[in-house]
């Protein structure tokens, strides 16, 4: 494991069973145990992971340019998303007027 690599705690929710015993299966609950693996981790953890997947994702435009692939195209962000910032904008914007 080099320096990186961001220690996990080392509980229940942890471990391969997740923290019912079993792996999970179904998406929802993969992602649900994602979600609380995430919030129990320090900032300074999500802060090296975040680094990681950076470094990582640089690796992989610097292999496509290599290997003469094009840039790969970027995708629009979903409608939930747009409707997620509208939202927010919103709340915020009424907040400030009270």
């Amino acid at each position: 494991m080099d320096s990186d690599t961001p220690s996990l705690p080392q509980d229940a929710s942890n471990s391969a069973g997740g923290p019912h015993g079993r792996i999970p299966c179904e998406p929802e609950e993969i992602e649900r145990d994602e979600v609380e693996r995430l919030r129990g981790m320090s900032l300074e953890e999500r802060g090296r992971l975040l680094a990681m997947a950076c470094r990582a994702a640089a690796r992989l435009d610097r292999s496509r340019a290599a290997a003469g692939l094009p840039p790969p195209a970027e995708e629009p962000w979903p409608e939930s998303t747009w409707n997620f910032l509208r939202n927010q904008a919103r709340q915020h914007a009424q907040s400030r007027r009270s």
